[in-house]
């Protein structure tokens, strides 16, 4: 069975639907590989569906009033729901692994990418709830000062950003335990939080219609620029989703006023609406190539939308025209990147990457590190891509050695045997 695809009117984007789901879809996730994605709905299932195909492999029953969230490893499938519990699930057979009950309801959860934390937030308590993966025993305990509605761990499984209802978001340090920025623009509850891939950045949406982004190295939201502009009133409804991908380049973002929006944070600039869900787009996901995008909505269908040309439509050329933006490519390493045409002066041929990577070589150098640089050349291209390293003179144990290796699970019990298999 192969999928049946429509087009969008305004922009002729080429979309399928997923339909299954006899209640809201409350959030969706690719699996680990992006051939498959996971959608947790009111209806008490997660769904295991083939992207390729259309057809959903398997079901994750939870028995539950509503299953709020889900986040998958390479092998679990984690999710939380409104009766108070949260689930394990072997991804491949089926079966239950866990279930732990808590005093409030649950309402999001995320896995980190280490595989070592899971997580959960329950509103009684104003709590967020750390587990080791290892031992399914609580690692840690985060209190905070009004409900908390979302959460995701960082990329490098260090760190863990918390949204709350009074429209405060948090970031958490796993290791040392204790806040290390917190920030209150919203003015309403914030519903969705998402880390970029290299860290720099943490976007939030919220019931105020607006999103924001904050450089998480100096602390501070973005307050100047045209996505803050457009940020401001990003929806015409609650925004209930956001999602970078395609390696930090670009965003996704659903809300009630039944609309998906495309963003380019490179270009600093809206892309285009996708429209027809007839109900709140209630959360959305993006894949690592950045050509899908999923959107899950209130009346229980999912979109599946094709953005691998979304650059030749019109609308979208004639947007990034009135932004004054054109793309070039770093003669370093040959990554493509925008280039303001009221900043011709300034063009150096180069990125922002490389060309911090080449202040940061300086300032080693003065400081007493050393630096090794590898090159790979770009055979269709001919640039040449750089990776720097710093090592300095004396030789430091590192800390975290054991992060990459293998986890296991030896007290993990096993509740009930449901294969949930088509």
């Amino acid at each position: 069975m192969n999928l049946s695809w429509e087009q969008e009117e305004l922009s002729n984007i080429p979309f399928a639907v997923f339909r299954g789901a006899e209640a809201a879809i409350n959030t969706i996730r690719f699996t680990k590989d992006q051939s498959q994605f996971l959608a947790a709905s009111d209806d008490t299932n997660t769904t295991l569906w083939d992207v390729e195909t259309g057809r959903a492999l398997a079901y994750y029953g939870h028995n539950a009033p509503a299953l709020k969230s889900v986040e998958n490893n390479e092998d679990v499938i984690l999710s939380v729901s409104l009766d108070k519990t949260l689930h394990l699930f072997d991804k491949h057979s089926g079966e239950e692994i866990l279930e732990i009950d808590h005093d409030g309801l649950l309402t999001s959860c995320d896995y980190s990418n280490n595989s070592r934390y899971y997580a959960v937030t329950q509103d009684i308590k104003n709590e967020a709830i750390i587990y080791d993966a290892r031992t399914d025993n609580k690692f840690d305990t985060i209190k905070l000062n009004s409900t908390p509605t979302c959460l995701e761990f960082s990329p490098n499984s260090q760190r863990i950003a918390i949204g709350t209802l009074q429209g405060e978001v948090v970031i958490w340090d796993i290791k040392a335990r204790k806040f290390t920025l917190k920030f209150h623009e919203h003015s309403n509850a914030v519903s969705s939080i998402c880390f970029d891939k290299d860290e720099r950045m943490l976007v939030s949406g919220s019931w105020d219609k607006s999103i924001r982004m904050m450089d998480i190295s100096t602390g501070n939201y973005r307050r100047k620029g045209t996505l803050r502009e457009q940020f401001a009133i990003a929806h015409h409804g609650s925004v209930a989703s956001v999602r970078i991908y395609s390696r930090g380049q670009h965003m996704v973002s659903g809300g009630f006023d039944k609309r998906v929006m495309l963003w380019n944070l490179d270009h600093e600039m809206s892309q285009i609406p996708l429209q027809g869900h007839q109900d709140w787009v209630n959360t959305v996901e993006g894949n690592i190539e950045g050509t899908r995008v999923l959107s899950g909505c209130r009346d229980g269908t999912i979109r599946y939308w094709n953005i691998e040309n979304i650059g030749k439509i019109p609308l979208v050329q004639n947007n990034k025209k009135d932004a004054g933006v054109r793309t070039e490519l770093c003669i370093e390493c040959a990554r493509p990147f925008p280039v303001a045409t009221t900043n011709e002066n300034l063009f150096t041929g180069k990125c922002v990457f490389c060309r911090i990577a080449e202040r940061k070589v300086e300032e080693r150098r003065k400081t007493g590190y050393d630096t090794k640089i590898i090159s790979n050349k770009n055979v269709s291209t001919g640039a040449t891509r750089r990776r720097t390293s710093f090592m300095p003179n004396i030789n430091q144990e590192n800390e975290h050695a054991d992060d990459d290796e293998p986890v296991s699970f030896p007290n993990r019990r096993q509740t009930s045997f449901r294969p949930g298999m088509l």
